[in-house]
């Protein structure tokens, strides 16, 4: 695992840390703290790899790799570099770094970038901030697991299917809107401002054009529903890429799971980690 920052002095550091397995338990360990130069995919990929093997670290039993890489992208290139040489190492993205990108994404769609940048008092701000406020509160506790010391892929990814099948309890429930209406209702009223929907003219090119019943229907159907299903979106597809082939079939092995799967869903997996073990029959 590593992640990259500059410090004080304005050089760029570069963090590395270990997580492996001794006597049957896991353990995470932090390696050093290294000057780096060349902050491309393939410097930092060099650069990790050099640390670890200037400590006798052997890196054929390297099997996993694990960055923060959204600022630059450069890790993408780095975990590509190290996989050219140990391909075992497979690349697993930090899951509460996605939970944040979703997150982020979410709220940079177009309809809440034009709701930021307008005054507080305006009537779409206050429904988004209770949007929002009911958003937070179900991916907020996933947050908070996903930074235990003891989490794993596999708790990681149960978790992430149950947030995301209370989004989309959300979304097809239109009685789950009433809670962020009373919100923004409430917080509309100590700003002293009037839940009114945008008055539309005929042809607008800037704004979203839609016909609805009620001011609360326009606000659901043009802030909470988008945003939900922005969120929705990233989540599914940007977890998904955890799902990786190999890692997916070594689910066979954890006991809860194990009495759905038969031997042969766990043959790609060994085939890819076999040099580990003594035998296929010790498996079996």
């Amino acid at each position: 695992m590593a992640d990259e920052t500059t410090d004080a002095g304005r050089k760029e550091q570069l963090s590395i840390s270990l997580r492996f397995v001794e006597e049957g338990k896991f353990h995470e360990e932090f390696l050093c703290f290294t000057e780096v130069t060349d902050l491309t995919g393939r410097g930092l990929g060099f650069t990790i790899m050099d640390e670890m093997r200037a400590r006798d670290l052997d890196l054929e039993n390297l099997v996993g790799q694990g960055y923060d890489d959204a600022m630059s992208g450069a890790f993408n290139g780095a975990h590509a570099v190290i996989c050219s040489e140990y391909p075992l190492a497979t690349y697993v993205h930090c899951s509460n770094h996605v939970l944040n990108l979703c997150l982020s994404h979410g709220s940079n769609t177009a309809t809440f970038a034009q709701m930021v940048l307008n005054s507080i008092s305006r009537p779409e701000f206050i429904v988004a901030t209770s949007v929002m406020h009911e958003v937070l509160a179900v991916t907020k506790p996933l947050s908070v697991q996903l930074q235990k010391v003891g989490i794993d892929l596999i708790k990681a990814m149960s978790l992430m299917d149950e947030t995301i099948a209370c989004l989309e309890d959300k979304r097809s429930n239109d009685a789950s809107f009433l809670t962020v209406w009373e919100v923004a209702e409430s917080l509309a009223s100590v700003a002293d401002v009037d839940l009114k929907q945008p008055r539309q003219a005929q042809r607008q090119r800037n704004r979203v054009n839609m016909e609805s019943c009620s001011d609360q229907e326009y606000f659901k159907r043009d802030i909470y529903y988008p945003f939900l299903d922005h969120i929705l979106s990233e989540l599914r597809s940007r977890f998904n890429k955890h799902n990786s082939r190999i890692i997916t079939h070594l689910w066979s092995l954890i006991p809860r799971f194990i009495s759905s799967y038969s031997f042969s869903d766990l043959q790609p997996a060994l085939a890819m980690y076999g040099h580990f073990l003594e035998s296929e029959q010790a498996v079996k």
